[in-house]
């Protein structure tokens, strides 16, 4: 169910869009356990990253869509990008590119064919995607949602936006993860997908600074290493995860985190969906200075969902949640070019 108080807040920052000129939104719902990413332009295109599992979850995904579309904020989707093919990130993009309102222009994008696992969750997205005009991304392009919206893509499949190729040990699903940084105006956000260390070292030098980092791996101790973090200098880190046995979000990652200083020398402010496991040694909740799901208590009761809405206004961007009360209002670092930019 879209959650009214969220939905009030989006509604109250629409009208003031109209009046200050708003660039976006970015909505992360709260699909528990798994990925999903959900941007809006100025003009109404939107992007689709991921979905999540196809489970029960707090947001029901295609009922906040819906209405997005009816309270005039969406128009329709432009792209749909499934990051890598684990169920828990393609889960339910079948609905998504199945429904009104990815109409007969809305490119699927993805990783391509090769390795496809063989899976409910992968067949039920590859027949929807064949639909809608399912394009292998390249590293370097860049999707235009008009407005001053864009996502540049710097990795998939290891390929790098210089056109080299990464050498990676193994072939876990992650290894392949799509990952960029979607900007809006002087706003950027960095979304990965489940991108392990391995390949975050290798887009190091194709970064650039930051406003808010979505986790990758959800918060995994296999990703968020310290090298990329910190050329990502991010003010807002968020991990989207719910309930698990993985140790998500891990204490180590969240450390690595909180230790790096944003671009002003601060430390980043740190953002969790969920309460992670507090029976799991791997897991601190202390750690965050934000736990979107507020009301979920650590016997495990679940009466409110956590999904974490973004709206961009010229150069400040404000963040809310059910668990952020008061919203959190922070200015962006400035407009910067991509180092592949001059390529």
């Amino acid at each position: 169910m879209f959650r009214s108080s969220i939905f009030a807040v989006v509604i109250f920052f629409l009208s003031i869009s109209l009046l200050f000129g708003a660039s976006g939104y970015v909505f992360l719902p709260d699909v528990e356990q798994g990925g999903c990413l959900i941007a809006v332009s100025s003009t109404g295109n939107g992007i689709v990253f991921d979905s999540g599992a196809n489970q029960t979850t707090d947001e029901d995904l295609m009922s906040f869509l819906n209405n997005l579309k009816s309270s005039g904020i969406l128009k329709s989707l432009k792209f749909v990008v499934a990051t890598h093919y684990d169920a828990d990130h393609i889960g339910r993009l079948d609905k998504v590119l199945n429904s009104s309102l990815a109409g007969s222009d809305c490119i699927a994008y993805d990783r391509g064919t090769s390795g496809a696992p063989g899976t409910t969750a992968y067949s039920n997205y590859a027949s929807a995607a064949s639909s809608h005009h399912r394009t292998t991304i390249k590293a370097n392009a860049t999707l235009d949602l008009g407005g001053g919206m864009t996502f540049h893509c710097l990795c998939v499949n290891c390929d790098l936006p210089n056109g080299t190729h990464a050498s990676i040990s193994g072939s876990d699903e992650n290894n392949f993860s799509i990952a960029g940084i979607l900007s809006c105006g002087d706003f950027d956000l960095y979304y990965g997908g489940d991108l392990p260390k391995a390949m975050e070292t290798k887009i190091v030098p194709f970064v650039k600074d930051i406003e808010l980092y979505v986790f990758d791996h959800h918060g995994s101790d296999g990703a968020s290493g310290s090298d990329l973090l910190t050329a990502l200098k991010p003010e807002v880190g968020i991990t989207q995860m719910g309930k698990n046995s993985y140790g998500h979000p891990n204490k180590s990652a969240v450390t690595r985190f909180e230790n790096i200083r944003s671009t002003s020398g601060g430390r980043p402010l740190m953002i969790q969906t969920n309460y992670g496991d507090e029976n799991d040694s791997r897991v601190d909740n202390s750690l965050a200075n934000y736990i979107a799901d507020k009301s979920m208590t650590l016997t495990g009761i679940v009466t409110k969902g956590g999904t974490v809405a973004v709206h961009v206004a010229d150069s400040e961007y404000e963040i809310s949640a059910l668990g952020i009360d008061p919203p959190v209002t922070l200015s962006c670092d400035g407009s910067q070019s991509l180092a592949m930019a001059a390529f």
